[in-house]
């Protein structure tokens, strides 16, 4: 078995070969060395190529990795940045809505006890009510004792001279109305 051919090893055998087929007039051996050589020269204008490609990367590479790093940096401190600024936000938020929820549950408060008074605001209401009725029953027991009350002075004034019985009637009329009107019965 051969070793498989390098690129040099080719170069030099392809010199050869065009030294020997320099020497024939074969039409297929000279045709067979143009295309060597053609070839050749295609893989020196690739090899030049790649070496510039090479050249070409590593010049990129040694500028743009340093400035790739440099934004890396710079955007994760970004990244940071707008971390701490969106948890400071989301605190804010937090703390709005606590106070919101706060405002919220006074206010319902707030309009419970409102409706609470407006309730019993009625409830009070029908209890005037029932004390004004109650009250004016009593000023018209009031009004009737006093006007019997004036009665009976009335009569035992006008009527001194009547008999003692009919006085004594009258006088115990007058007491008892009295001891009704100071609540005493």
């Amino acid at each position: 078995m051969t070793e498989p051919l390098t690129a040099r090893a080719a170069k030099i055998r392809l010199a050869q070969y065009g030294e020997h087929a320099a020497t024939y007039d074969s039409g297929s051996e000279r045709a067979l060395h143009e295309i060597a050589l053609a070839l050749s020269a295609e893989v020196d204008r690739l090899r030049g190529e790649l070496a510039s490609a090479v050249e070409d990367t590593t010049s990129l590479h040694r500028s743009t990795i340093p400035d790739l790093r440099r934004n890396v940096e710079h955007y994760e401190a970004g990244k940071k940045r707008w971390r701490a600024r969106a948890e400071r936000a989301e605190a804010e938020r937090d703390r709005f809505s606590l106070a919101w929820k706060s405002a919220r549950e006074r206010a319902a408060a707030y309009g419970e006890g409102i409706l609470r008074v407006v309730g019993e605001r009625e409830q009070y209401a029908a209890w005037l009510k029932a004390a004004e009725g109650c009250l004016e029953v009593q000023r018209r027991q009031s009004d009737t004792f006093q006007s019997a009350a004036n009665i009976a002075d009335h009569a035992l004034s006008a009527n001194s001279y009547a008999c003692e019985a009919d006085a004594r009637t009258a006088m115990s009329i007058a007491t008892e109305v009295k001891a009704v009107l100071r609540g005493d019965r």
